[in-house]
């Protein structure tokens, strides 16, 4: 994750400054910057760069895909501070490229590599309390969080609900932005197999899951049918991780000049 931080350029408003005056507010402000930083459960890298696939070598043109490792990576934290709770709200925008080596028909031997620029923009909630050792991050601690939704600049597509089956369990999904208590996550066994289905409007797409898989980055592939994207994947290792479920405006893999158009939900989990 340390590319990642390096490249966060943070901007970050907190309003109410209790009984504690400015320099405490700084002081926390501070702390909490910190510890969504370090934080497993706030930061993920899992949605870009290289990984390994299971994804496109069916019927369509396009040999491999993949999205670059962002060139910049701007960050805005809004902290509302209100007694011992901090309410945070946190807006990440994405300049990235998305790569695609492609052929221009079935059968051809040249592979051209096209490059489309793009930007996505984040959002995420979380709440914080301050009810632990002042030694750690001045008390604070990560009480709530929301998942991730990720929408690029040109956009057509939408994810209505996702539904994460598991051991007999079943889990739907309709708002990645609910905030849930960070010790009631979706919870997994190592290497869990997860069924996954998605509900999106109805426009022609593709639909992947991102998420580690022996410890590597991996993408799979959801095939459509019956107006839903089924698929499934392995959980990763012990510890706290995130999925991306992320819808792909078909032609910004089919068409050379079309733009990239994109919505993904990016939900945290813990595998223990």
């Amino acid at each position: 994750m340390k590319w990642l931080l390096l490249l966060i350029i943070p901007i970050v408003l907190i309003f109410g400054c209790g009984k504690q005056g400015l320099e405490g507010v700084d002081q926390d402000r501070a702390a909490l910057e910190s510890l969504i930083e370090s934080s497993a459960y706030l930061t993920t890298d899992e949605h870009y760069g290289n990984e390994e696939a299971e994804d496109t070598k069916d019927d369509i043109l396009p040999i491999f895909w993949w999205r670059g490792r962002p060139a910049k990576i701007e960050r805005e934290i809004y902290i509302t501070i209100v007694d011992d709770s901090a309410f945070v709200e946190i807006n990440t925008t994405i300049y990235d490229t998305l790569f695609i080596q492609a052929v221009d028909s079935f059968g051809d031997t040249t592979i051209t590599l096209y490059k489309k620029p793009y930007i996505d923009y984040g959002k995420r909630y979380a709440i914080f309390k301050k009810d632990t050792l002042p030694s750690y991050f001045r008390g604070w601690r990560l009480y709530a969080l929301s998942g991730i939704e990720v929408i690029s600049d040109t956009n057509t597509v939408d994810i209505d609900s996702i539904q994460i089956e598991w051991n007999g369990n079943i889990e739907m999904i309709t708002d990645p932005l609910e905030l849930q208590n960070r010790d009631e996550v979706l919870t997994f066994s190592p290497n869990e197999e997860l069924i996954i289905t998605v509900y999106t409007n109805d426009v022609p797409a593709f639909v992947f899951l991102h998420t580690p898989k022996y410890g590597h980055p991996h993408r799979w592939r959801l095939q459509y049918g019956n107006g839903t994207y089924h698929g499934w994947c392995l959980c990763a290792r012990d510890g706290v991780h995130h999925i991306a479920i992320d819808m792909i405006a078909q032609p910004t893999l089919l068409d050379s000049e079309y733009p990239y158009d994109s919505n993904a939900w990016i939900l945290p989990y813990r595998v223990e």
